[in-house]
């Protein structure tokens, strides 16, 4: 008798612990289904924010390197003293042609104009090749397919703005405006103060 009873405790007390065992299971399920719910929504209400700064983020890096180019052309120019050219280039080797505006996304090139014809010669040293952008269209006009900054630091030609676009709607366009003098500034607005638009 005493052997019997003893087996149904441990009979009972192993059918408590299984209870609590899949009592504690249900829980630890319940738990990880709502944190992954909770993390999903957190996820999409973050994301377009996420977005949004990562696109803000390449366009400031675009006229961030744009700005770069142009300060380095100016540098190059003054220490030479002779004529550098900061022009759009598909191959890193010469100035690409230009349609109705000038693009520069595909990468622009650096180079000593020694003759002073803003096309590069065979003899002309590249100084410095500007890789493609992905995500950003940089643009020019025509009249402007190049800059040409002069011994003394000075930029030939009118004002110039590139205008750069991004590709996502998530971000702002931004304007470079290069003046007389030389130098570049980056803007929300164009020159004129008015606002910038994007084609597409």
């Amino acid at each position: 008798m005493p052997t019997y009873t003893a087996a149904l405790r441990n009979f009972s007390g192993s059918c408590t612990r299984l209870s609590v065992h899949f009592h504690q299971t249900g829980l630890s399920l319940l738990e990880a289904i709502v944190t992954l719910g909770i993390a999903g929504t957190l996820t999409l209400t973050a994301m377009p924010s996420l977005l949004r700064l990562h696109a803000e983020q390449e366009v400031r890096t675009a006229a961030n390197t744009l700005i770069a180019a142009l300060y380095t052309a100016r540098s190059e120019a003054i220490k030479r003293g002779n004529h550098a050219v900061l022009c759009p280039s598909m191959d890193g080797s010469e100035c690409a042609d230009t349609d109705s505006e000038t693009a520069w996304e595909a990468g622009y090139l650096l180079f000593a104009d020694s003759d002073g014809d803003a096309q590069r010669d065979s003899q002309e040293p590249v100084l410095r090749q500007f890789d493609p952008l992905r995500h950003v269209t940089v643009r020019s006009s025509r009249a402007r397919d190049h800059v040409t900054y002069r011994p003394n630091g000075l930029a030939s030609g009118t004002n110039l703005s590139f205008i750069l676009c991004p590709r996502s709607r998530h971000a702002s366009p931004r304007a470079v405006i290069v003046s007389n003098t030389g130098r570049a500034r980056i803007s929300m607005k164009l020159a004129d103060g008015g606002s910038i638009k994007c084609s597409g």
